[in-house]
């Protein structure tokens, strides 16, 4: 299988949940924030968590380990502090990276993560683009 390019991947991004949304989550009830091992996947969000059939644990949608931390503002603010580190399109590229914002894009609507903050930001240019075309 060849490797995908950034803006050849087969990622589809949709903006629907935000930062807002995921303290909103937190206010409610006492929520953790799950994060994968290899890739730039995340969630607040346990219905979203994947299962690794060979052992039962958690996984991102490619079936990655995570990562667990209950300091949901600790997660979001060091976030919001460093948007460089997610590339051109900074704090959009972090939260078109959580489960509920990115999509395989192959018509199945299937949820779906990237290793690379490129692809996040070539996806979010592909959303931009489009939506300049309307």
């Amino acid at each position: 299988m060849a490797e995908n390019k950034p803006g050849d991947n087969s990622l589809m991004v949709l903006e629907m949940i935000s930062l807002d949304d995921v303290r909103a989550a937190q206010r409610e009830k006492d929520i953790a924030i799950f994060y994968s091992t290899h890739t730039c996947w995340w969630t607040h969000d346990p219905k979203d968590l994947g299962v690794l059939k060979d052992c039962g644990l958690p996984c991102d949608s490619r079936g990655a380990p995570l990562y667990q931390t209950e300091d949901v503002e600790g997660f979001l603010s060091k976030a919001e502090a460093n948007p460089e580190h997610y590339g051109k399109h900074g704090l959009r590229a972090f939260m078109v990276s959580h489960h509920q914002n990115s999509y395989l894009d192959d018509g199945s609507m299937r949820h779906w993560c990237e290793e690379s903050w490129d692809d996040y930001n070539a996806a979010l240019d592909k959303l931009d683009d489009a939506k300049g075309a309307v």
